[in-house]
């Protein structure tokens, strides 16, 4: 029997290799890790320069978006698209997330969610489709110049998955609060000036969203 070199070793491992790191590296993953190390606060405790957990319900300001996939208008999405290879795996052939502005609410407190965004909500149900792929998908897949058939002319089979944002999720957020004077905000004291909450991120600490577990409502009551 030949002897396997530690070269022959490490050659077969780096596939795995990969893939536990592309797993590792999801965005909802990235997301859950981040928020599950974060302080929580309520949306009306915290304190400008805090950077949180915090949760709330989604409410849409001024823009809006629109899935190039399903069609669906949200907040913002997330889209994987994956074609089959001959081997019979999936790869990723296009992929796009995007979120703009939002307002989250809870207990009658309003922020602004301003992003840059690192989006790790769930895909849901509808992403599951196997058959009947919406005719979006196509046109996402002709603007990435992505061949729908094979080299030898037999067409190539997709699936694909979505996340979307919409106006009354309730979500988990994480970001560096600031609070600002401002116009459009609320007077918190009689004779204070009216202030606006706002989350933000950076590109090195984006904000986080992600769905808020059905058991992680008790989490809000802890500083």
């Amino acid at each position: 029997m030949k002897s396997i070199t530690l070269l022959q070793i490490i050659a077969m491992g780096l596939p795995a290799l990969g893939y536990a790191l592309a797993w590792w590296m999801q965005p909802q993953r990235r997301a859950r890790r981040e928020l599950e190390r974060a302080r929580t606060k309520r949306l009306g405790e915290v304190r400008d320069g805090d950077r949180v957990r915090v949760m709330g319900v989604v409410r849409r300001l001024r823009e809006s978006v629109v899935s190039p996939v399903t069609g669906r208008a949200c907040v913002g999405f997330r889209y994987v698209i994956e074609a089959r290879t001959a081997a019979g795996d999936w790869n990723v052939v296009a992929h796009e997330s995007t979120c703009v502005p939002f307002g989250l609410v809870d207990e009658g407190v309003e922020a602004t969610v301003e992003g840059p965004f690192l989006f790790g909500l769930d895909f849901d149900d509808r992403g599951d489709v196997w058959a009947n792929l919406p005719p979006g998908l196509f046109g996402v897949l002709e603007r990435a110049r992505v061949p729908l058939s094979g080299p030898f002319g037999g067409e190539k089979e997709f699936r694909f998955r979505e996340a979307v944002l919409r106006p009354d999720d309730r979500i988990m957020v994480l970001g560096a609060v600031t609070i600002e004077v401002d116009r459009a905000g609320r007077r918190e004291e009689l004779r204070g000036p009216p202030l606006a909450r706002k989350i933000r991120g950076t590109a090195e600490d984006p904000v986080a969203l992600a769905d808020a577990d059905e058991d992680s409502a008790p989490l809000a009551a802890r500083g």
